[in-house]
């Protein structure tokens, strides 16, 4: 016995033809864009750890992040000559990147001991 092909029911043709647009890569809705920082700025604190509601179980706690100190791989003395040298040269943007993590926060950095 010869299977029997079914027929296909025709679906209807739209009434309009569906456009679908897409927003170049990389542009965010003013809305969203505002939403997005106010996130960003935030910076959220659990006041308790999050458990699993059927088992109890501790998920996320607070983070307790410990101060930690910066040693840079120079001392003052090199610091301050690798500020006056030139700006192709390795030594000047090895100080630019120190003396940015001092001003940023000086009680973090602490400078390489003279041997």
């Amino acid at each position: 016995m010869p299977i029997q092909e079914r027929e296909k029911p025709e679906l209807p043709a739209p009434e309009k033809p569906i456009l679908i647009t897409e927003k170049p890569e990389g542009r965010i809705d003013r809305e969203v864009e505002t939403l997005l920082e106010k996130v960003e700025k935030d910076d959220v604190q659990l006041t308790q750890p999050v458990t699993d509601d059927l088992t109890g179980q501790v998920l996320v706690t607070a983070p307790s992040a410990k101060k930690q100190k910066i040693t840079l791989p120079i001392d003052r003395r090199k610091l301050l000559y690798g500020l006056k040298q030139s700006i192709d040269t390795a030594i000047r943007w090895l100080s630019e990147l120190c003396l940015k993590l001092i001003k940023k926060d000086p009680t973090k950095v602490k400078f390489k001991k003279n041997e």
